[in-house]
Formats: structure tokens, C-alpha cells, sequence
């Protein structure tokens, strides 16, 4: 509970950035077989007015691999399998 109490005066840790305009390219982590996701979030806030609160946004995109394999797919609705090896 102490510790708890003395973490509150703590300022938090902050994130990194990136400027407003340009490209990312993202890191596959290592062991990583690179037919994953991502996670893109995009945040701003700006600094407000006397008369008013700062206004924030935020928008978080998924990005996938462009390679699909259809028996991990997250949804299935209505499929069948055809064998087309005669």
C-alpha cells in the first residue's frame, strides 16, 4: 500500500513521437515469422485556451499481412471445400 501511495508523485513515463508527417516503417519482432499484425494509434491533443479545454483526438488502425490464409481466418460464415485434384 506504501508503495502505491509514493508511485502516485511518480510523473508518468512518456510516449514516444513522431512527427506529423512522413512515413513508419515498422520492426518485426525477432522470432517473429512476419504474417502478423500491427497496431497503429495515432493520438494528438492540443494545448486549449484560457476559455477553453484542450481538444483531443485519437484513431487506432489494425494493419495485417497481405498474405491470408483462409482455415485461420477469424470469421467463418458459409464455407464448404472443393477438391479440384481429379
Amino acid at each position: 500500500m506504501v508503495n502505491y501511495i509514493l508511485s502516485l508523485d511518480e510523473k508518468p513515463l512518456a510516449a514516444k513521437s513522431y512527427p506529423v508527417k512522413g512515413s513508419y516503417s515498422p520492426k518485426i519482432p525477432e522470432g517473429e515469422n512476419g504474417k502478423g499484425g500491427f497496431a497503429l494509434r495515432a493520438t494528438y491533443t492540443d494545448r486549449g485556451t484560457k476559455l477553453m479545454r484542450p481538444v483531443a483526438s485519437e484513431r487506432i488502425i489494425f494493419l495485417r499481412s497481405p498474405e491470408l490464409s483462409p482455415e485461420t481466418a477469424d470469421q467463418k460464415k458459409r464455407h464448404s471445400v472443393h477438391d479440384n485434384a481429379r
